[in-house]
């Protein structure tokens, strides 16, 4: 099976499955983990630029799950982080909670907690300018400092925590109006 993969990878390069499942087959043996990074890192080399996105994507998740198979974890969220920095990513889906909480707890297992700051960091200032232009940008924000705040005191940081906190105070009492019972009509 390997070899008719390595052939056909070679005959149709933009073929994104068949450089998924040679890179699966080369991991089912863990000498051969580099081999199959690098069909990964080759596809990526000659095809990113003109295969879609979700190919792209699936290549990306592809080498964070060989790197987690290693417990790389370092190298798991240095992926992750990577792709999602990519400009065909979006920063809405950057920083969305699922996709923010993924990178912190890979930084976190990785024992590299100024990398899980500087994705909370991120995601708190994307989602406090996104608030004010929807109900969905308020509510994402909202999930957002609470995960974060959380995240602080567990690691023993009050201090950002309650920065945190006052704003999440502040977003959910601007977030009520009248007429959804909040605020008294006497």
């Amino acid at each position: 099976a390997r070899d008719l993969l390595v052939a056909l990878v070679k005959e149709f390069p933009s073929n994104v499955q068949q450089s998924i499942a040679l890179a699966a087959v080369l991991a089912k043996d863990k000498a051969r983990m580099k081999e199959a990074e690098e069909v990964f890192n080759t596809y990526l080399k000659t095809q990113s630029e003109t295969a879609p996105i979700e190919s792209v994507q699936a290549v990306y998740l592809g080498l964070t799950h060989l790197a987690l198979m290693k417990n790389d974890f370092v190298q798991a969220a240095q992926v992750l982080s990577t792709l999602v920095k990519s400009a065909k990513f979006g920063a809405n889906l950057r920083h969305r909670p699922g996709v923010v909480a993924t990178q912190v707890a890979l930084f976190e297992k990785a024992g590299q907690l100024d990398g899980a700051h500087r994705v909370i960091q991120a995601a708190v200032d994307y989602w406090k300018s996104e608030a004010t232009k929807s109900s969905d940008g308020s509510r994402l924000f909202t999930i957002i400092l609470s995960g974060a705040s959380t995240w602080y005191n567990r690691h023993g940081r009050e201090a950002d925590a309650a920065i945190l906190l006052e704003l999440l105070a502040a977003q959910t009492s601007s977030s009520k109006s009248p007429s959804d019972g909040s605020a008294s009509s006497r």
